[in-house]
C-alpha cells in the first residue's frame, strides 16, 4: 500500500465538508484537477473509492467516512504540535488553550473571549476547532486547557471533568404523516433506528454524535450539506 500524504488528507477532508471537488479547490486555492489528482492518490493508497460521484457533487462512501474521521484526528494532532512548538517560551499563565466544535466557535466562545479580554487584557487565547471526541482527548493529554463539547457517548477520559454549560434541544424534522409528527418531544430510543438526513455520513461529526453511542449509532441514509 502506498503512503497517504498530509496534503491528500486535508483535501479529502475539505471535499467531504463541502461535497464538491470544485468548492474544495476554491477554498484551498488549488485547481480542480489538482484536487481530483490528490483524491485519486488517496483512493489508490486506501484501495477503495472514497466518494460517490454525482452530477451535483460527491458523497462519502463508507471507506471515505473512515478516512475522513481518521484525517480529523491526524490533522488536529499536527496542528496541536505546531501550536505547542510556537508556544515554547510563552508563559503558561498568560495563555489559555481552548477547543470547541464549529457552532460553539460561532457565538458562545467569542462571547467568553470578550469577557476574558476585559478581565485580563494580557491573556492570550489560542483556539482550536475540532470534533468533541478529539477535543476531549486533547484535554486529557494536556494539549488543551479546556474545551466546549457536546456530551460524550462514553467516558470523558481520565483527568477530565465535565461541567454542563447549557442545555440545547436537538430539533428533529419528520414528514407530516410520520408516526412521531405530532409528538411534542421524543426520546432517543425511538429515533435511533430511523433513517436520517444529516450533513455528514459520520454521526460523530454532527450533533447526532451527542447522543448516538457506540451501540446506538444513528443510521444516516442521506447526506445533505445545506
Amino acid at each position: 500500500m502506498s503512503e497517504i500524504s498530509l496534503a491528500g488528507l486535508r483535501i479529502v477532508r475539505e471535499v467531504a465538508r463541502l461535497g464538491s471537488f470544485s468548492a474544495a479547490a476554491d477554498r484551498l486555492g488549488y485547481t480542480q484537477s489538482a484536487v481530483s489528482r490528490q483524491v485519486a492518490l488517496v483512493e489508490r493508497a486506501a484501495g477503495r473509492e472514497l466518494f460517490e460521484r454525482h452530477a451535483r457533487g460527491v458523497r462519502l462512501t463508507a471507506a471515505g467516512g473512515i478516512v475522513v474521521r481518521r484525517a480529523e484526528t491526524v490533522l488536529a494532532e499536527l496542528d496541536a504540535t505546531r501550536q505547542e512548538l510556537a508556544d515554547l517560551g510563552v508563559r503558561a499563565s498568560g495563555r489559555l488553550r481552548v477547543g470547541a466544535f464549529s457552532t460553539a466557535l460561532a457565538a458562545l466562545v467569542p462571547r467568553a473571549i470578550a469577557v476574558c479580554a476585559v478581565r485580563d487584557p494580557q491573556l492570550a487565547v489560542v483556539l482550536r476547532e475540532g470534533l468533541s471526541a478529539g477535543l476531549l482527548a486533547a484535554v486529557a493529554g494536556r494539549r488543551l486547557d479546556l474545551a466546549v463539547v457536546t456530551p460524550p457517548g462514553t467516558a470523558a477520559g481520565k483527568g477530565v471533568q465535565l461541567s454542563t454549560l447549557l442545555e440545547d434541544p436537538l430539533l428533529v424534522a419528520v414528514a407530516r404523516d410520520h408516526p412521531l409528527a405530532r409528538q411534542a418531544s421524543v426520546t432517543t430510543d425511538r429515533l435511533v433506528h430511523e433513517p436520517w438526513i444529516a450533513g455528514s455520513a459520520d454521526p460523530g461529526s454532527t450533533l447526532l454524535g451527542a447522543w448516538a453511542g457506540r451501540d446506538r449509532r444513528a443510521h444516516i441514509a442521506y447526506v445533505a450539506k445545506e
